[in-house]
């Protein structure tokens, strides 16, 4: 059927819909303790789960030692590398959107009324600071735009890593000055469609024999792990590393595009497709948590966790009072006792997506769909042709093994849950034009008997 697009698609949480009124934040500091951390979130944009050394499956791929990234490894090695990490879309800008307000929906950069994660963190004494991409909404956002979601200081635009290290430095430099702790939120615009690479490690990646499609792909990695050196060194050299809480992820998933070397569509593998995908290359990402004294140093996380988990977790380590009221609706939980190892997130823990149009890459998966992953199992329902595909992640990570017909029980269960939570989130739709009528939920799967 053909379909027609619609609003771009939200990520759902596991609860009900969120408050018509979130909670607007007002200044309830100016004094901050000593032992509040400074907080960095380094966004990536398109690096896939394999494209930097530290490996995230269980063995070593071929990728983790195509692309040399030190300084990241380094930053996993003194804190947690969660292998089953996940965007909030296969499409980066619901996943900015996410991480900075909390909710679902896209953020109108523009809103001066959103309860956003800059906002009350400034509201509890921090110094908020926006250097880099600004892909949010629907467009870009200007620097007065980005201020008035909360940020103290924006410097946007792409540039390269380097350039916007700069920014970040001198950025933290006046809030040291000031004497408040830093929110940082540093957006690279690499490692997005390398088509001209990063002048200063061209040669270099050339040197060391790869295809000349990664030499540039490669040097745009490369860029990224140099900034990493550089912010984790201002650290170092200004003492603040042990009251420093750095995250580092990626959008979505991995490119999967001529540009790369490979058969495109398996340029991801073991992960299936790639950006713009429901499969797990176009979900799955890198993300590494270095927090002093909470992250457990060197730990290999395995349970399932969502970009939007990192609003309640940046809000409680940042002590914003009322954290309980300021999330409730959402779905994200805190990851404090994941990062000790303590009483980490249940690993059944359901993460829901819902696409309600194609997305912008051409890859298998990229139709509109809705899907689930509670524990080992991933249930995708593709709203053209009402295909289930059921999937067991933990001996199928390929998604080559289709389980619906194999597993009903599993599937009914699955596909329930989903329809419950896209009701209860009262989701947009996809437009079925052969119609003109709105696609259905996906329905109750009969258990054979």
């Amino acid at each position: 059927r053909a379909l027609a697009l619609m609003a771009w698609p939200v990520w759902l949480g596991a609860q009900a819909r969120p408050p018509a009124r979130p909670p607007t934040p007002t200044r309830i500091a100016t004094a901050v303790p000593i032992m509040v951390p400074n907080i960095i979130v380094l966004m990536v944009d398109d690096m896939g789960w394999q494209d930097l050394s530290v490996p995230l499956y269980r063995d070593s791929t071929a990728a983790n030692h195509r692309y040399l990234t030190p300084a990241i490894a380094q930053l996993a090695a003194q804190g947690v590398s969660f292998t089953d990490a996940y965007a909030t879309a296969p499409v980066g800008m619901p996943t900015r959107a996410a991480l900075l307000t909390g909710r679902p929906a896209a953020v109108a950069a523009s809103s001066a009324s959103i309860s956003s994660l800059p906002r009350w963190l400034r509201s509890a004494g921090y110094r908020t600071i926006h250097i880099g991409k600004t892909d949010w909404g629907a467009t870009g956002a200007s620097a007065a735009e980005v201020k008035a979601l909360g940020f103290d200081e924006s410097r946007p635009g792409a540039r390269r890593a380097d350039t916007l290290t700069a920014d970040a430095i001198r950025e933290m430099d006046i809030a040291l000055a000031m004497q408040k702790p830093f929110f940082l939120y540093l957006a690279y615009d690499a490692v997005h469609l390398p088509s001209t690479g990063d002048s200063r490690f061209i040669a270099a990646s050339r040197a060391r024999g790869l295809d000349e499609r990664d030499v540039l792909f490669a040097s745009l990695i490369a860029g990224v792990d140099d900034s990493v050196r550089d912010i984790v060194a201002y650290l170092d050299t200004h003492v603040l590393t042990a009251r420093t809480l750095i995250v580092l992820l990626s959008d979505n998933g991995g490119l999967t595009s001529p540009l790369r070397s490979g058969r495109r569509n398996v340029q991801n593998a073991p992960l299936r497709s790639g950006m713009g995908s429901a499969y797990e290359g176009g979900l799955r990402v890198p993300m590494i948590v270095r927090w002093p004294g909470v992250a457990r140093v060197g730990f290999r996380a395995s349970t399932p966790v969502s970009a939007q988990d990192l609003f309640p977790t940046v809000l409680l380590a940042a002590r914003v009072p009322n954290v309980a009221t300021i999330t409730r609706g959402m779905s994200g939980q805190d990851l404090a006792s994941t990062l000790g190892n303590t009483t980490p997130v249940p690993f059944d823990r359901p993460l829901l997506w819902h696409v309600a149009e194609y997305t912008t890459s051409a890859v298998p998966g990229s139709d509109p769909f809705s899907a689930i992953r509670a524990g080992i199992w991933k249930l995708i329902y593709f709203y053209v042709g009402s295909r289930y595909e059921l999937y067991d992640l933990s001996n199928d990570i390929g998604e080559a093994r289709e389980l619906s017909l194999k597993q009903p029980e599993i599937a009914a269960q699955l596909s329930e849950l989903l329809r419950r939570a896209l009701t209860d989130a009262n989701v947009s739709m996809p437009l079925d034009s052969a119609y003109g009528r709105p696609f259905a939920l996906p329905g109750r799967l009969l258990v054979p008997r």
